[in-house]
């Protein structure tokens, strides 16, 4: 790096604690008791259950919407979702730049009486080094999803950015990364974080989600809109909900490279898929 380089470096650094601090001072006017700190793998489903969050704390259907991506609030103003503040490792400057986008909602978040922030493809073990204002006390909750129906959601989304933009985005790669930091989610539930399956969430177990919302302080379960994070948007489009029965296939719907399917072929010793999932694998390495 180039010596002059360097002093634009510290002054992005400094600039970026200036904003974190901006940002954190307006989290902390929020009730502890009312944060939610919601992780997740992209197309993991955890935007639909952010809906459904936002529902719950509110006790009736009061949807997100967004005018930008990284900032959701309800009709109301009573709940605000900042989404995917997983700001490292972005250089200092680009995370300045993400950080001066929220300023302009700081007035919102300081009249919001909720607040649910997530964090995308980070383990839960990592995030006490990600250098972002989620300190303090927070309601922690991270959503998981069947391997192979994450993975074929990232394949079908990978496809369709492709033959639209020409390129591959970066946030759906599959690797051994990845899958390392599914495994290490394994342990979350014995390190404070409540854990939602999405497979079983969105068939509409009744009792489940019971059980899932008394965890978590909430009692009413209302279904949420479809947003323009997800819902299934990889097969279906934004404007359409997807069924239960087609999320639970959609392992089905795409083609499976030999690579991934060897790589995912390693992870038999390791408890990150279930026997079904095992049992859909060998289906797959034999139809592929």
């Amino acid at each position: 790096m180039s010596i002059l380089g360097r002093p634009l470096n510290a002054l992005a650094a400094l600039n970026v604690s200036i904003e974190a601090r901006r940002l954190g001072a307006a989290i902390d006017r929020v009730p502890w008791e009312s944060r939610f700190l919601v992780a997740g793998m992209r197309r993991s489903g955890h935007h639909a259950v952010i809906g459904w969050l936002a529902n719950a704390l509110q006790a009736e259907p009061d949807p997100l919407t967004y005018e930008r991506l990284r900032f959701g609030q309800t009709e109301s103003g009573n709940t605000v979702h900042i989404n995917d503040l997983g700001l490292f490792p972005l250089p200092p400057r680009i995370k300045r730049s993400i950080l001066q986008d929220f300023r302009g909602d700081l007035s919102a978040l300081n009249s919001g009486k909720r607040l649910i922030i997530s964090i995308e493809d980070v383990g839960c073990q990592s995030l006490d080094d990600l250098g972002v204002p989620v300190g303090g006390t927070w309601t922690r909750v991270l959503v998981k999803r069947s391997v192979l129906n994450l993975l074929a959601s990232r394949l079908a989304y990978t496809k369709r950015t492709l033959e639209q933009r020409g390129s591959v985005p970066q946030g759906m790669r599959i690797n051994q990364d990845l899958l390392d930091r599914i495994a290490s989610d394994l342990t979350a539930a014995a390190n404070g974080w409540n854990v939602i399956d999405f497979d079983r969430w969105s068939t509409g177990d009744s009792a489940y989600r019971a059980d899932v919302l008394g965890g978590l302080g909430l009692s009413v379960d209302i279904d949420p809109a479809v947003t323009r994070h997800g819902n299934g948007s990889s097969f279906t489009g934004s404007s359409i909900q997807s069924e239960s029965s087609d999320l639970l296939s959609r392992w089905k719907l795409v083609e499976w490279p030999d690579d991934l399917l060897d790589l995912l072929a390693l992870e038999r010793n390791r408890p990150i898929m279930t026997e079904v999932e095992l049992d859909h694998l060998g289906e797959l390495r034999r139809t592929c």
